[in-house]
């Protein structure tokens, strides 16, 4: 009834679902969820994330407890490429979103490295979310240090920039401009209404 191309054509479509199956079908990781991250120190850490075709993608979620008034160092790098794309993005204690100001990264080849950092100002510890997401294998190293430089990355958020220097300092330089010219102005015109 069915020929050997009907059956070629059907063995065929079968290894395609199968092979976009990811390895790790069957695995039940307890860092799924930011609900339910795994908890992460100092060090390294390796995983694997993947888009689902058949099943639910595949999303790792770290919490990680960063000292009072020390700074954070993230450094990621794409191990391996599944099809092509990791992403990290980072979450403060009330699990709200930071931004591309703090630690934020896109790594789209093998070998790729970022780093990223945050500061934590407050008299406590505070925990720091991170959220691993893409189709790939990826390391990542955190470290704890007393750099403050997140001090000046906070002021650039304030200034809508990744770096203090690029908007702020400019944005300051203008005001004192105007006002030069607004009070040369100034003199000019009494100096003409005196004469």
């Amino acid at each position: 009834m069915f020929g050997q191309r009907t059956f070629l054509i059907g063995l065929f479509v079968t290894a395609m679902l199968i092979m976009t199956l990811p390895i790790g079908l069957a695995d039940s990781e307890p860092n799924d969820s930011l609900m339910d991250p795994e908890t992460i120190g100092e060090g390294t850490v390796t995983g694997t994330v993947y888009y689902g075709f058949l099943t639910d993608d595949d999303v790792d979620f770290y919490r990680i407890s960063v000292p009072s008034k020390k700074d954070i160092e993230v450094t990621a790098t794409m191990t391996s490429s599944g099809d092509g794309t990791i992403t990290i993005n980072s979450y403060d204690h009330d699990r709200q979103e930071l931004g591309i100001f703090y630690i934020w990264m896109y790594l789209d080849a093998p070998g790729e490295t970022d780093t990223g950092s945050w500061y934590n100002g407050e008299s406590s510890a505070q925990n720091l979310y991170l959220e691993v997401s893409g189709d790939g294998d990826y390391e990542i190293t955190i470290e704890f240090t007393d750099d403050t430089s997140d001090a000046t990355t906070a002021l650039a958020g304030i200034c809508f920039l990744g770096t203090a220097g690029m908007i702020c300092i400019p944005i300051v330089f203008i005001i004192i401009v105007i006002v030069v010219i607004i009070v040369i102005v100034k003199m000019v015109k009494k100096k003409k209404a005196s004469n």
